[in-house]
């Protein structure tokens, strides 16, 4: 649109520099003009400005403080004049608008007279008197003094036009329209007899009238070409004026082009300055049929169907009425929808949809756009079909572009729902409870145990539907997404504080009488690696990990002795019960993995040495030690060896058993095992895998040494010495026979144990308190490892006794490492660990996977 000039009068004051003193006079700019009518605003301003680089200063400013682009100051000193010729009236003094129009205070639409034909004038409300000097003919800005005083100037208020001028004689012709757009035509006619007449008119600019046309006949029709005010002279007398606006309907969407139903459109009626903010009003059609709009300066709707769209536009002028614009503006709106397989979802989800309809014209081109507040997400595709996944939840209100036009829109909502912790942080992952102070000194639940547990949270639901009661559901997952806890309802938007327990037997502890895994029920069984989903309205709107910050995985290699069922039935109970110890130890970081499992009937027999050779037998024979390794029978000569220790002696005899075994078999020398008998020393016969050699039989002659097998007959139960850092023959036997491994703990399952005739259920073997060939190792009854319940917390027990620095110490009720062992799997059943236990033996356990 062009808009015509606001007709400004600009008059800039420069005077000429100073003396001695470097001060330069303010420069005073004057713009914008005295309201001509009613229809008009007051756009004038007066402003002080530095003489050297423009800028605006305040008032009686000594010195220019603006700063430039590179930050230095301006600094000009600064002289005010007192006053300075006005810029409205040029210096006379008189009024602008009655100096162009040669109304002498008069209204110059009225003539003074106060009526238009048959009702007030609208432009001077019916007084008679100018709008701009209210009857007295003088400049309103300066007061009629021709001078004002720059930077002090204030917009003076619309004249009070209350005094009634006596009416001048009306003029013999009449304009049929006081207001029109540019463009639109002004029909001017004689009054009474038709004759010939000659019309001449001006357009009233700054004080002054600049002439446009000149016309001749009793009936005349003028087009103007500029918006402003208008004043005809007939030549036989009189005089009347018209206003001409500048107005334009813009809308944001190009004519001709089809848009869709959900097309935007934004249309703005604008009027060119400084005319007044009159009401605007709207007239919209859609294939004949009226669409309500809002009043306002803009419209702002969508189609919703196709058809024909008509815009019209018009302003409110008081006592003129409506004035229709200049044009309408014509739309098409084409038919394409978006279909939604479902109106919600959950955040971060994906929801489809679908364009549908007169797509054509699209070029394979589909914008889908969705929007939430500050939440947005944009897909492009080449087919109608979309997935858009909302980032969060909120209500949606989603826009297909098909080509170049809005097409279509949608409003859905994607739901949700956030765990928080005690101190109202969002909780990205939620920890299994540790049940640390849940029990009283007598082993008794305290009541108030849930409300004061640092790893407890809350869920709150998110859904941008208005609030009201309604439910939603959580339940706990396995990480194969197998359910562990069946749906729990709540109520309303928010559940209480709840609890994530490791056990089945801490989960069916009641709170506030609520029955476990009913409405409401505080505790909800999971486990480390698991989920927990929130389940609304038909929806999985959230899915929170069970974890800890950091894992620590230790190996297991198991080695099981003297069991039925063969080693599919021997992994089942394996892996059951270390199911059972990763509930226990899981939540304080700690995870134990099935890395190897053997099945034997009895440990593979190492010999044991005791003396040095002599060389020869009772008979002064050549001796020899003869030994059945894996079925093969080998003779190794003796020799007396040179003086030194049994170790030495042995390595020898070692070293010759060993180049008569197969390449790739070794003989481990592993000495000091027995306190009462240091020279006995133990050949250790394996592959190089690790795995152990059988050996059937182990003799010799020699008079100065002695060799025999070290067997383990765990028919009566393996024999375990009752201190720690001492061990049995058999479980000597039991703990060199089984394949090792760095980083892994070696479980070994006997049929039983006993000792001095008790019978322990498990042992374990701590580096702290035995060698390296023997620790980071458990020995372990069957009855403990099966397929029963029987002491389901044995083997949780003796790998943390493992992994310890040193004696665990029971820390309180119910405490993993309290006597006496859990003989059963209940609520009473001792199997639980305080934080700082925990925190130190997880620093174990992390020292113990780093060992090369």
């Amino acid at each position: 649109m062009i808009r015509a000039a606001p007709l400004p009068f600009t008059l800039m004051l420069l005077s000429s520099l100073g003396c001695s003193s470097g001060k330069t006079d303010v420069r005073a700019e004057f713009s914008g003009r005295s309201p001509y009518g009613a229809i008009y605003d007051d756009n004038r301003e007066v402003v002080a400005k530095c003489p050297r680089c423009g800028q605006p200063v305040p008032q009686q400013a000594a010195r220019c403080a603006h700063r430039g682009k590179d930050g230095r100051e301006c600094g000009q000193k600064l002289r005010w004049t007192s006053k300075v010729p006005c810029g409205f009236c040029a210096g006379s003094g008189s009024c602008d608008p009655c100096a162009a129009f040669l109304a002498a205070g008069g209204c110059r639409l009225c003539s003074g007279s106060g009526r238009l034909k048959e009702r007030p004038c609208f432009n001077c409300d019916g007084s008679g008197a100018c709008v701009a000097c209210g009857g007295t003919s003088r400049c309103d800005a300066c007061v009629g003094s021709g001078r004002i005083e720059p930077g002090a100037w204030k917009k003076p208020p619309r004249a009070a036009t209350s005094r009634a001028r006596t009416a001048e004689q009306r003029p013999a012709f009449q304009v049929d329209r006081f207001a029109v757009w540019r463009g639109q035509s002004v029909q001017l006619s004689l009054a009474g007899a038709a004759g010939q007449a000659d019309w001449s008119i001006s357009r009233g600019e700054g004080g002054k009238t600049i002439q446009t046309a000149t016309l001749s006949g009793a009936t005349c029709t003028y087009t103007p070409g500029l918006a402003g005010s208008y004043i005809v002279r007939l030549s036989a007398g009189g005089t009347a004026c018209f206003e001409v606006l500048d107005g334009a309907l813009n809308v944001g969407v190009p004519e001709g082009q089809p848009i869709g139903p959900a097309t935007s459109v934004r249309a703005t009626f604008d009027l060119a300055p400084p005319l007044r903010p009159f009401p605007r009003r709207w007239d919209a059609r859609l294939g004949g049929a009226a669409i309500p709009s809002s009043g306002g300066e803009r419209i702002d709707l969508s189609p919703g169907k196709a058809g024909e769209l008509v815009l019209d536009a018009s302003v409110e002028i008081p006592n003129l009425g409506s004035l229709p614009g200049p044009r309408s503006v014509r739309l098409q709106v084409r038919d394409v929808r978006i279909s939604l397989k479902a109106r919600t979802c959950a955040g971060g989800q994906p929801l489809k949809c679908e364009a549908v309809g007169d797509i054509s014209g699209s070029g394979g081109k589909f914008e889908w756009s969705a929007t939430s507040g500050s939440h947005a997400v944009a897909v492009r595709t080449d087919t109608p079909e979309a997935e858009i996944v909302p980032p969060a939840p909120g209500k949606y209100r989603l826009n297909l572009r098909v080509g170049t036009c809005d097409a279509a829109a949608e409003e859905f909502k994607a739901v949700g729902a956030t765990a928080f912790r005690p101190d109202g942080s969002p909780a990205e992952f939620l920890r299994v409870s540790l049940m640390e102070g849940a029990f009283d000194e007598r082993g008794a639940v305290r009541p108030d145990f849930l409300d004061r547990d640092p790893d407890r949270f809350r869920i709150s639901l998110e859904d941008p539907s208005p609030a009201g009661e309604g439910s939603f559901q959580i339940r706990t997952v396995r990480a194969d997404g197998t359910e562990l806890n069946p749906p729990v309802s709540y109520r309303g938007r928010a559940s209480p504080e709840l609890l994530v327990v490791g056990d089945s037997h801490d989960d069916e502890i009641r709170t506030g009488g609520v029955v476990d895994d009913g409405p409401g029920d505080r505790t909800l069984f999971g486990v480390v690696g698991g989920k927990l989903e929130v389940h609304y309205d038909g929806l999985r709107v959230a899915a929170i990990p069970v974890t800890v910050e950091n894992l620590t995985e230790i190996g297991i290699d198991a080695m099981v002795y003297g069991v039925t069922g063969g080693v599919q039935s021997a992994r089942r109970s394996v892996e059951r019960r270390l199911e059972a110890v990763n509930r226990v130890w899981a939540p304080c970081g700690i995870r134990f993995a099935l890395h190897s499992l053997r099945v034997a009937d009895a440990p593979d027999a190492v010999i044991l040495i005791h003396g040095i050779p002599s060389g020869v037998d009772s008979r002064g024979r050549p001796s020899e030690v003869a030994a059945n390794v894996g079925g093969r029978e080998i003779r190794v000569p003796l020799v007396r060896p040179a003086p030194g220790a049994p170790e030495a002696a042995a390595r020898g005899v070692a070293a010759l058993i060993e180049s008569r075994l197969d390449e790739g078999w070794r003989v481990d020398v592993i000495a000091k095992l027995f306190a009462s008998d240091p020279a006995a020393i133990v050949l250790r016969l394996r592959r190089a895998d690790g795995e152990a050699a059988r050996v059937g039989s182990a003799h010799t002659g020699d008079t100065g040494l002695t060799v025999e097998l070290l067997k383990a007959d765990l028919g009566m139960g393996c024999e375990v010495a009752a201190t720690a850092g001492v061990w049995t023959r058999q479980e000597l036997a039991v703990l060199l026979g089984v394949q090792r491994r760095p980083g892994a703990v070696a479980v070994i399952v006997v049929p039983s144990l006993r000792t001095a005739g008790a019978r322990p259920i498990t042992k374990a073997y701590p580096d702290w308190a035995f060698g390296a060939d023997t620790a980071n190792a458990v020995v372990i009854a069957s009855k403990a490892m099966d397929g029963s319940d029987a002491f389901p917390y044995a083997l949780a027990r003796a790998l943390g006794e493992v992994l310890a620095a040193g004696p665990c110490a029971p820390e309180g009720a119910k405490s993993l490492f309290a006597d006496p062992l859990s003989e059963t799997d209940d609520a009473e059943a001792n199997r639980r660990l305080g934080r700082e236990t925990a925190r130190r033996i997880q620093a174990q356990a992390a020292r113990l996977t780093r060992r090369p």
